[in-house]
């Protein structure tokens, strides 16, 4: 389709060049002093000068009266080509043969207001025959027809017609009205015609041009000429136009007044009955509402687009009655109308109205509340292609989406509350999303996230806007781990029991999910209201940094909790906590110093009102996380002072032994003895915990650490009865070693028992660390209580439930040693030959895995075993004689 695109140019306030004329010369003659003219010599002079007179004579004459035919061939072409609607070749007859004239100014002034004109006229039709509307022809068709006006044509009505519609298809009524207007007598219907289109195209428009649509419709029912149809069409939009403008009382009494007056078929009055009925329906006179659309629905033929509108709006009077009955007649109509009129304005509208319905209807059924989410879904995909209508909003479609949403919610069912507010977000740009849907994704999120942690825990999920006590970044499955792992790692004790890791791991990631989804959100709607409600923003940003926390994302949780301890006022209840949890996501990254920093300023303010979410309250949970950081720190100097924190919250210099910051203190102590190899001090605190934390969710982390305590204490005590000793003493130590090694070996069953009950799956990396060397030092126990065939039983388990496991070997070597020790040689032979070769499947680094129960002494055990063996086999072996 060609766009004319081309350079526009013409006469008007442009310089002609001067048009062609001769120029003759005389020729002088110059006397010669003292002699006569010859005449006879100058004879030939005035036949020259007449020659060249008729010469000259010659040229201005073929020049004016040179036919213009080389100009005008191509206006004439082009004009042919656009009677045989050969529109195309006619643009590029203009482009190529008479855009060059115009341009150079070779064209008169009245061929460039053809060109104007032939040019519009031939892309005004060419769109037309392919059924186009570019804006980018549109504008030049216009440009054009006021470049020949300007040039000082006079427009036939024909091109006059033209331009008003190319300005109505830009939206610019004020000017295609202005060119209707001027249209002759002559064309009193197209006049009209375009007129009426222009009403339509306003009322169609969001600010309807009140003022500017009146006018026209005053002029049109003043159309003396006008048809009865034409009358009815008048008083149809300035009804219309009072509906729009929200004057429905004004609206019923025009048309019920000029009704009477007109004289119509049936058919074509059936409109201002359906136009009536709306006046009624915003009126809230829904009885003389409905009666009036049974008129129109009888009056128009059953093809009529309008009945699609007249079901559309009798179901919504039978939904605002309400009640199971009027609820379903309302499913009826919109059902009617989506079926039958499905290419109809109102067929979105039904299908909305639908979807709100099926949920009323639905309650807590399933498949109602599917069916209503399936209709919203349709009518949202299918928005970008629908015509705008003002009872079809955005925001009114939210509206309706929002309130399922909070039915839903408030009904406990989440999954359905988040699809239809995520529907609802589908109706705007991101940027553009209104707050309050925000809030109810965020919202539905957390709650979602809440509610799935306490179906796979038993337990109560925290929920906002009131975050769990010691909630924290640590909650994540590697701080978790960490907290039971190696020596220096923080402690759960301190936040207290992640619930997030009593869930195996697909749960974890859904919920995580969810916590993640809704900071943003929160974090979104902070920034939305922020100008306008900045407390509502306070606290989305506090419940964002919540949910990040929760979802165990540190580095988002330093981000949220930053910004608000940064935003909140000093008075602010919540600021300590936001900085409590902030140290404790530093913690969680491995930024000691940094979350020692916070620790202290809140330590600082301890003596304060020590109510819980006073700053008191925070400086007191702080005291064991600063004992973990110093610890953690890598810097020993400050290791004395951890310590010297721990004991003075066990000891009860700071804390009553009933605050819950007492336990996590107690543990934290019991756990720096157990790591720093003072396992008798180690059991005291640890014996402690265990009594007074009977039914502690980390009570497996507390056995492992006691039945630990007790073997690594027992091995100490083994290597003192090395030493020289009173007798007394010795058995003294010797019964203290058997006595340690049995409570060993019990708690070590207890946590076989207790994590080998879970399902692996809800197990984290350290408790299954539990479990496994718990199974293995069950062996080691039996073995140095010298029950060997017990402990043969013991490996023999753990071997087979570990098979692939580097820890197999420890069983496979402690069943060589076994045997050994009761001097069954053959079988300690084959178990020697098979843990060989076992050994060989696995590299050499990773031997040195601290948490392998592989320690030194059964690497020593094992080779004296092999040398006993060798011993034997070589002595077995029989002597050649020399």
């Amino acid at each position: 389709m060609p766009e004319a695109s081309d350079k526009q140019s013409g006469a008007a306030g442009r310089s002609r060049p001067p048009s062609a004329r001769a120029e003759a010369g005389g020729v002088a003659l110059a006397g010669v002093p003292g002699q006569g003219v010859n005449w006879r010599a100058l004879w030939p002079l005035p036949l020259l000068v007449v020659s060249v007179l008729l010469l000259a004579g010659g040229i201005v004459a073929s020049l004016v009266s040179r036919p213009r035919a080389n100009l005008d061939e191509p206006l004439v072409e082009a004009a042919a080509l656009i009677q045989k609607d050969q529109f195309e070749p006619a643009l590029r007859v203009l482009k190529e043969r008479m855009l060059p004239l115009v341009d150079r100014g070779a064209a008169s002034t009245e061929q460039e207001q053809q060109f104007f004109v032939l040019r519009a006229r031939a892309l005004f039709m060419a769109q037309g025959q392919a059924h186009l509307n570019v804006q980018e022809n549109n504008q030049n068709i216009t440009k054009d027809y006021v470049q020949a006006e300007q040039l000082g044509a006079v427009l036939e009505p024909a091109d006059v017609i033209r331009l008003a519609e190319t300005y109505l298809a830009q939206s610019q009524t004020p000017e295609a009205a202005q060119r209707a207007r001027s249209l002759p007598v002559s064309e009193a219907a197209q006049r009209r015609r375009l007129l009426k289109a222009i009403v339509e195209r306003n009322l169609s428009m969001p600010d309807l041009h009140a003022e500017q649509t009146l006018g026209l419709l005053m002029d049109l029912s003043q159309d003396a000429g006008a048809s009865a149809a034409d009358r009815v069409w008048t008083l149809a939009r300035q009804a219309e136009l009072l509906l729009a403008d929200d004057r429905p009382q004004d609206a019923a009494t025009k048309l019920v007044r000029e009704m009477l007056r007109l004289e119509a078929p049936p058919a074509v009055m059936g409109e201002l009955y359906y136009l009536l009925g709306r006046a009624y329906t915003a009126s809230g006179q829904w009885e003389n509402a409905e009666h009036q659309f049974k008129h129109a629905s009888e009056a128009l033929e059953t093809t009529n687009p309008l009945q699609g509108e007249i079901g559309l709006m009798m179901g919504r009077l039978r939904q605002t009655v309400g009640g199971t009955a009027a609820l379903e007649e309302a499913r009826e109509k919109f059902a009617a109308v989506v079926a039958d009129y499905a290419n109809s304005p109102s067929y979105l509208p039904a299908l909305a109205g639908l979807a709100d319905v099926e949920a009323a209807l639905a309650g807590n059924d399933a498949t109602g509340i599917e069916a209503s989410i399936e209709h919203y879904a349709r009518v949202i995909e299918e928005w970008p292609h629908a015509p705008a209508r003002r009872d079809l909003t955005s925001p009114l479609l939210a509206s309706s989406l929002m309130a399922r949403h909070a039915d839903r919610f408030l009904n406990g069912d989440s999954r359905n509350a988040l699809r239809y507010a995520e529907l609802a977000e589908d109706l705007w740009s991101r940027d553009q999303t209104p707050a309050d849907i925000l809030l109810a994704l965020a919202a539905t999120r957390r709650k979602m996230a809440d509610e799935t942690l306490s179906a796979a825990t038993g337990a109560v999920a925290p929920g906002p806007p009131v975050p769990a006590p010691g909630a924290g970044a640590a909650r994540t499955e590697a701080g978790a781990e960490a907290q039971s792992g190696p020596p220096g790692s923080p402690s759960a004790a301190v936040a207290g029991a992640p619930a997030i890791m009593d869930v195996d791991q697909v749960t974890r990631e859904e919920v995580k999910r969810h916590y993640l989804a809704a900071g943003n959100y929160y974090l979104r709607h902070a920034r939305a209201v922020v100008v306008d409600d900045p407390a509502a923003a306070s606290r989305s940003r506090w419940n964002a940094a919540d949910a990040f926390d929760l979802a165990g994302d540190a580095e988002e949780a330093i981000k949220a909790f930053s910004d608000y301890v940064q935003g909140a006022s000093d008075d602010d209840q919540r600021r300590p906590e936001a900085k409590f949890r902030l140290a404790r996501a530093f913690q969680a990254e491995r930024e000691y110093g940094t979350a020692a920093g916070l620790y202290t300023e809140l330590i600082n303010t301890r003596p304060t009102d020590q109510s819980p979410g006073t700053a008191g309250h925070w400086g007191d949970r702080s005291i064991v996380p600063l004992a973990q950081c110093y610890i953690l720190d890598g810097t020993p100097d400050n290791d004395a002072q951890a310590e010297a924190l721990l004991q003075s919250v066990v000891d009860g210099r700071m804390l009553s032994p009933d605050a819950a910051e007492f336990r996590a203190g107690l543990l934290e102590l019991g756990r720096l003895y157990y790591e720093t190899g003072r396992y008798s001090q180690a059991i005291t605190r640890l014996e402690q915990a265990m009594a007074r934390y009977a039914a502690d969710r980390q009570i497996e982390a507390i056995r492992f650490w006691l039945a630990d305590s007790y073997r690594l204490s027992a091995g100490e005590i083994e290597r003192t009865l090395t030493e020289e000793m009173p007798a007394s003493r010795r058995q003294e130590l010797k019964d203290t070693r058997i006595s340690r090694i049995k409570s060993a070996l019990s708690l070590y069953g207890q946590v076989q028992q207790g994590l080998g009950a879970r399902p692996n799956a809800t197990l984290s990396q350290v408790e299954r660390l539990h479990l496994r060397n718990s199974t293995f030092y069950v062996g080691d126990c039996a073995f140095d209580l010298g029950d060997y065939a017990a402990a043969i039983n013991a490996y023999d388990a753990a071997r087979l439930r570990y098979p692939g496991d580097p820890a197999s070997l420890v069983a496979m070597v402690q069943i060589v040693n076994a045997y050994v020790a009761q001097g069954q040689w053959d079988r300690a032979g084959t178990a020697n030959e098979r843990a060989r070769q076992h050994l060989e499947r696995f590299p050499d680094s990773v031997w040195a895995n601290p948490d392998l129960p592989m320690e030194k002494k059964h690497w020593e055990r094992w080779l004296d075993s092999r040398i006993l063996l060798e011993q034997r086999t070589h002595a077995a072996a029989p002597t050649t004689s020399p």
